[in-house]
C-alpha cells in the first residue's frame, strides 16, 4: 500500500470529546453494538454510550499495548497540528487510506461496495476497536451513573 493512513477526529456529537473505556462489544447477524464508559465524569456522573452499526463488513479488537508503532505514527501526525498524545485524550476516529481497509477491499469481489466502506476506530483505554461499515453508526446515551462499575442486568 503506497498511501499514508490519515486519522481524522470523528465527533459523533459535540458533547462527547472525552476518553472512553470499551466496556462491551456484541455482534449478531451483521449488527455490531459497542458500549463505552467515560473515563471522566460528565456533570458529576460517568456516562455509558451505545453505538450500533448495521451492515458491518468486518471488525477487529486489538490490545492497545500491541499497537505501539501505530500510536507513535498517529501521535506524530497530530504533533504537527499541535495536538500531541491525541490517542490518550480522544476515542473516536475515522481512518482514511487504512491498511485494514486496503486488505479487506482486496478480498471482496463486489466493486460497488468498495467505495462505500468507511473505517471507524474507537481508541479506548485498553483496546482499539476497528470497524468497517458502509453506514455511520447510531448512538444513544444508555446510562448515567456514579461509579465506573455498572452492573448490567
Amino acid at each position: 500500500m503506497n498511501m499514508i493512513e490519515k486519522w481524522i477526529k470523528w465527533n459523533p456529537t459535540d458533547n462527547f470529546n472525552l476518553k472512553y473505556y470499551i466496556d462491551l462489544v456484541r455482534y449478531f447477524s451483521g449488527d455490531l453494538k459497542i458500549y463505552l464508559v467515560s473515563k471522566e465524569k460528565i456533570n458529576g456522573e460517568f456516562v455509558t454510550l451505545e453505538f450500533v452499526f448495521d451492515n458491518v463488513y468486518s471488525y477487529r479488537v486489538t490490545n492497545e499495548s500491541y499497537c505501539l508503532s501505530s500510536t507513535y505514527f498517529i501521535d506524530k501526525q497530530y504533533l504537527l497540528l499541535s495536538e500531541p498524545k491525541i490517542l490518550y485524550s480522544r476515542t473516536f476516529f475515522e481512518v482514511l487510506n487504512s491498511e485494514y481497509m486496503f486488505e479487506f477491499k482486496n478480498m471482496i469481489l463486489l466493486k460497488d461496495y468498495k467505495n462505500k466502506i468507511k473505517h471507524y476506530s474507537f481508541v479506548g483505554m485498553e483496546f482499539i476497536l476497528d470497524v468497517l461499515s458502509s453506514k455511520m453508526p447510531t448512538f444513544n446515551i444508555i446510562s448515567v451513573h456514579n461509579s465506573k462499575i455498572l452492573i448490567k442486568k
